[in-house]
């Protein structure tokens, strides 16, 4: 196979569906599966779930691999390890992407770890989440990559902007900013064969009111107009890059460099 995958024997249960793939736009990120409070792969009985590791100190945690076929006690196993600061939430991306490549030998995913932190403003706060994306082999071995991709992939940010009743009439009552990072991942219907086709990353970022700019103070803005209290668009930071896979760093690399997006991405501090 093109990339290296540490070989992980799963219970005999685990078995591959002899189905070609899940459902929906060839392509497009198929939802997993519920069982037992675990994320399951679409056309597979293999689930993931992210749990703090009882070895090691608090923030560290396994990627762990079960069987759906029971409650996984035991046919867990380990991995990857993750490490996560203290504010941060790890969890399984809902989805997974399938690669048809692949199929000639087996089954493989795009299955992905969602790590979300929190910060706390006065009178607001953040959210800001990124994907790190794995590829999951299932055929006469099972393996789970390393690290493929880490991507910014949601985020969010409430700025209080009214501290008195002036402030409050200025605003028309829009008494907060609010900025929104989402992004989007798909296989790239241009360039999608081989066993590590090309990804699509598409990204839009938007801030409210139309004047909302995190870099400027919005105290010494203009009083709004209810033109205002409308969603701006920011299309330096609403973008598509190709992902490519490079054999040389196992990893997908970008096109082209994407745009510098930490005011929205990152907290302030």
């Amino acid at each position: 196979m093109g990339i290296a995958i540490g070989a992980l024997a799963l219970a005999a249960a685990v078995q591959a569906s002899p189905d070609p793939g899940p459902t929906g736009a060839p392509g497009e990120p198929a939802p997993m599966r519920q069982s037992n409070g675990r994320l399951c792969l679409p056309d597979a009985d293999v689930c993931f779930a992210v749990e703090p590791d009882p070895e090691r100190s608090e923030g560290h945690y396994r990627l762990q691999l079960t069987d759906a076929a029971n409650d996984g006690s035991n046919a867990k196993h380990e991995a990857l390890s993750y490490h996560a600061g203290n504010r941060d939430r790890l969890e399984i991306w809902p989805n997974a992407i399938a690669l048809p490549g692949w199929q000639a030998e087996g089954q493989a995913w795009l299955v992905g770890v969602l790590q979300n932190s929190h910060v706390m403003y006065s009178g607001g706060g953040g959210d800001s989440t990124r994907l790190h994306l794995h590829l999951f082999y299932l055929g006469r071995t099972a393996g789970l990559s390393k690290q493929l991709l880490d991507l910014p992939w949601r985020a969010s940010q409430l700025i209080r902007a009214c501290f008195n009743k002036d402030d409050q009439k200025r605003r028309l009552g829009a008494c907060h900013d609010e900025y929104e990072f989402g992004a989007s991942l798909a296989l790239d219907p241009d360039n999608a064969g081989g066993e590590m086709p090309a990804l699509t990353y598409r990204t839009q970022t938007t801030a409210f009111p139309q004047t909302a700019r995190l870099w400027e103070d919005s105290s010494e803005a203009p009083p709004l107009t209810k033109d205002d209290l409308s969603h701006w668009t920011d299309f330096e930071c609403s973008y598509q890059r190709t992902l490519q896979f490079n054999p040389a760093s196992r990893r997908y690399e970008m096109d082209s460099p994407a745009p510098d997006c930490a005011q929205y991405t990152d907290f302030i501090r």
